[in-house]
């Protein structure tokens, strides 16, 4: 049997992902453009238009890493457990540091037709509703009304100043990072500003 080549660029990842080539080794340095949760179980990288959130099981590694570190993440492709393919990092080292990638300017459509997925986005919209996550306690969610289309932003309650309730029927650019987790759900993460109404 021949060994199949390592997956050696983000749009070698997003191809994994995309054909669901479990098994596949990678060696990838991108720029980090996100961290997930507080234990920093999942991080989002970057490279050019192409972004990738991956898995991590680096440990301390990982300790000091802040978006805008050039990266070099080595690992496999695995089943996931909230997607169906995950790169998995066995390796996170940080190279160097350097700016954080502006956010690219989106449309709905262009997100609901699966462009720029895992990369950091800016979406103009109208917050419809404020909800509460059932599953983090800090977090709300906001309903983002887009013409016909609605999106979800995630937002941490404890780091955004003011009412976030009072932002409903206001027109926002949501900066975060895209992710459609599950079905038509679709995701924006961390952080929101409100532009002028």
């Amino acid at each position: 049997l021949i060994a199949a080549a390592v997956l050696t660029s983000v749009d070698d990842l997003r191809e994994a992902e995309a054909r669901r080539a479990f098994g596949r080794t990678f060696d990838v340095e991108a720029t980090l453009v996100s961290l997930g949760a507080e234990d920093r179980e999942t991080f989002s990288i970057q490279d050019g238009n192409v972004g990738m959130t991956c898995w991590n099981h680096a440990g301390d590694d990982f300790a000091k890493a802040v978006p805008g570190d050039r990266v070099r993440i080595r690992g496999r492709m695995n089943p996931g457990t909230f997607y169906a393919i995950a790169a998995d990092c066995t390796s996170v080292q940080v190279l160097g540091h350097g700016p954080v990638p502006p956010p690219i300017r989106v449309t709905p459509q262009e997100l609901l037709n699966g462009a720029f997925t895992h990369c950091r986005i800016r979406l103009d919209a109208i917050v419809a509703d404020v909800l509460a996550d059932e599953l983090n306690g800090h977090r709300r969610v906001l309903i983002l009304s887009c013409g016909n289309a609605l999106f979800y932003a995630l937002v941490d309650a404890d780091h955004r100043p003011g009412d976030i309730a009072a932002l409903i029927g206001q027109r926002v650019a949501v900066t975060g990072i895209y992710s459609h987790v599950s079905g038509l759900r679709r995701q924006l993460r961390y952080a929101i500003r409100v532009a002028n109404p």
